[in-house]
């Protein structure tokens, strides 16, 4: 037996109720024979729904290197993507050998349900027996192989009874609740019911459906036949329970595992293998009294149809699971917070994710988050590290972590856990637009949904994380150059970049060190506000009281502003009553302050000293933004406000 055969699983999802029974029957062969299963859980190709498009980046480790050959749920993967567009996905993939589990791909071995035994024995059940003759019907995607294989079962059926002018048909665009019960309400919008017989082709469709049909006050089986397929849990335990046509997905998946294990072995497979579908009559259709709470379907000939073995049981626990599965997340999310690194997070990850029953995980990031636009093509980096590893061997509150290593040659390094088989789900980590890395985990009890939101969760902490880092490193680099900015002030030439008179920059230093004051602060993300103004009558003074009495008023000035804007900011005498500042790390809202700030200090200055003149300057400022950090530009808006100021004063006097 070859027990280090790798095979791959690509579904949508892994807490999709389809999903998750296609993993049970292909992970029960994996484990039977003790070999490795590697899920590949990434949405499907052309993902409609927020930035879920995302996960299809996972689908860049199918290759040789990881896997030896894959199974592809087709039936999901192409609900939102042309057959064409489709096929040319699964060429991409074509460098292992693969298996198509729904529908055919040509060329491709495939296992897919028998649709016309059950189907047909369903539709001709509620035709022979409910007297059913006018049907409405809601398909899936118009595209989708398997929607496509049921009507035309359906039609076959129809065409036999003479019922298909009395037929409607309405698609919907996927198999969910939601969809079915739009759908419906489109169908009966008035209310009036003038079918007796609603065929749905997926149980989630079904399910909508009899929601809607329970507000509108259309009764089932009463006055319209429900129907389904799929045989979901979700469909049994319904209100009313829903007939259906069970596909036996669970048989689908350890048929394509047993089919897989072979190919890989050397052995032929045939092309076609089918899995028989069963007709299975419940509550909606009438077979079963709506007052019968049995946990039996029954088939056609009235015969009781018993659930696979232990899934009541299952099914009747996994409720109380699920409440304790949803306390644990709820106590991991408490105990996260914003303003840490991811080396801090990471810290304590190890024991959170085995408070989840993980077994086994690893994450990886890429050197830098990689920018992808709404459905864009993803390119897998050459380099990745490995943040966090652990497994059954890893001693407690410690985990493997900074492992360089290459993704495009394999999806974790060699020997990052032990040698045992295992069943991992591979999943990508990114946030909004951002692909962050991959998580790879070996899931254990919990509820594939709490795996499914734990991972959103895990990518929304290391974006966080990422962005706080960030920042942080930022603002060293700021308080760095600040801190060398302030060292080059204490040396400056004051020849060339000083004003003799008052020790403040000189035009030349301003524009010189300003410039480069301002590119650090917005390159960094930091904030700045420019400053303009004109020593109120100062021609005034020079004329009543001499040159002396203006220098020393200019020197005044400079000694308040040295006092009300901080070290690192650049103050600068520019030419004759002419000041300017740039004011770091300050906003519109700082430099309101700053002016009050300032209009105080002259203020003391005024009453406090004895020369005979009064000390008022005009002042105009503006935010530096990334649209305008020309400092030659932000003068020339401060001075029109500061001229502004100055035609309110209407010209007063500075003398006393």
């Amino acid at each position: 037996m070859k027990q280090d055969i790798r095979i791959g699983l690509q579904i949508d999802e892994t807490d999709s109720p389809y999903s998750r029974y296609l993993v049970r029957g292909v992970s029960s062969f994996c484990s039977e024979k003790q070999i490795n299963l590697i899920v590949f859980s990434g949405k499907a190709p052309g993902w409609p729904y927020g930035f879920g498009y995302q996960g299809c980046a996972i689908h860049s480790h199918i290759s040789k290197k990881n896997i030896d050959i894959h199974i592809i749920a087709s039936g999901t993967q192409e609900n939102y993507i042309s057959r064409e567009a489709f096929v040319s996905h699964v060429e991409t993939l074509t460098r292992v050998p693969l298996i198509s589990i729904a529908t055919r791909i040509q060329g491709i071995p495939a296992v897919m349900a028998d649709e016309m035994k059950g189907f047909r024995d369903l539709i001709r059940h509620i035709i022979e027996v409910h007297k059913c003759k006018r049907f409405a019907v809601i398909t899936g995607p118009e595209t989708n192989q398997d929607s496509i294989c049921r009507w035309e079962t359906l039609q076959k059926v129809l065409e036999e009874y003479d019922l298909v002018s009395s037929t409607i048909r309405a698609g919907a665009t996927d198999y969910t609740i939601q969809a079915g019960k739009t759908v419906t309400m489109n169908l009966f919008a008035d209310g009036i019911c003038d079918r007796d017989a609603l065929v749905c082709f997926s149980d989630l469709i079904a399910v909508g459906a009899l929601e809607y049909l329970a507000s509108a006050g259309i009764r089932v089986p009463e006055d319209i036949v429900v129907v389904g397929y799929d045989n979901l849990d979700r469909g049994r335990f319904n209100e009313p329970p829903l007939s259906t046509v069970s596909q036996n997905v669970i048989m689908q998946g350890y048929t394509a595992a047993s089919l897989a294990f072979d190919s890989a072995c050397g052995k032929n497979i045939p092309l076609e293998t089918f899995v028989e579908t069963q007709a299975l009559l419940r509550q909606s259709c009438g077979c079963i009294a709506a007052d019968d709470y049995s946990i039996y379907a029954r088939d056609v000939h009235g015969n009781e149809v018993e659930p696979p073995s232990g899934s009541v049981v299952d099914t009747g626990y996994e409720r109380f699971y699920l409440e304790d599965d949803l306390r644990r997340l709820q106590r991991y999310l408490s105990r996260q917070h914003a303003g840490q690194t991811f080396e801090e997070h990471s810290a304590n990850i190890h024991e959170s994710l085995r408070a989840f029953d993980i077994k086994s995980c690893a994450i990886c990031l890429y050197p830098d988050k990689i920018h992808c636009a709404d459905q864009s093509s993803f390119t897998m980096p050459s380099r990745a590290r490995v943040v966090v590893a652990f497994d059954e061997d890893t001693p407690k509150g410690k985990s493997v972590r900074d492992i360089l290593f290459d993704p495009l040659e394999r999806m974790l390094p060699v020997g990052i856990f032990s040698s045992r088989p295992r069943t991992l789900v591979v999943s990508a980590l990114y946030h909004l637009e951002e692909q962050l890395g991959y998580i790879v985990y070996e899931p254990g009890r919990v509820h594939e949904a709490i795996y499914e939101t734990l991972c959103v969760q895990l990518s929304t902490m290391i974006s966080s994380a990422l962005i706080f880092s960030e920042k942080e490193e930022a603002g060293l680099i700021l308080n760095s150059a600040l801190k060398e900015l302030e060292s080059s002030n204490r040396v400056l030439d004051y020849v060339s970049r000083t004003d003799d008179l008052t020790g403040l920059y000189n035009r030349r230093g301003f524009l010189s060190y300003g410039e480069k004051a301002l590119e650090i602060a917005l390159s960094s993300g930091k904030n700045a506000v420019i400053f303009f103004g004109d020593l109120d009558g100062l021609k005034i003074i020079n004329d009543h009281y001499g040159h002396d009495a203006g220098d020393r008023a200019l020197q005044a000035m400079a000694a308040i502003l040295k006092k009300v804007f901080r070290s690192h900011d650049i103050i600068a005498r520019l030419a004759g009553d002419e000041f300017a500042i740039v004011a770091l790390d300050a906003e519109t809202s700082a430099a309101i302050a700053l002016h009050e700030r300032l209009s105080n200090f002259l203020t003391q200055w005024n009453e406090e000293t004895a020369e005979p003149f009064s000390l008022s300057i005009s002042l105009g400022y503006a935010p530096a933004t990334r649209e305008c950090s020309s400092l030659e530009d932000l003068l020339a808006r401060a001075d029109a406000v500061q001229y502004q100021e100055k035609k309110k004063k209407k010209g007063s006097s500075s003398l006393r």
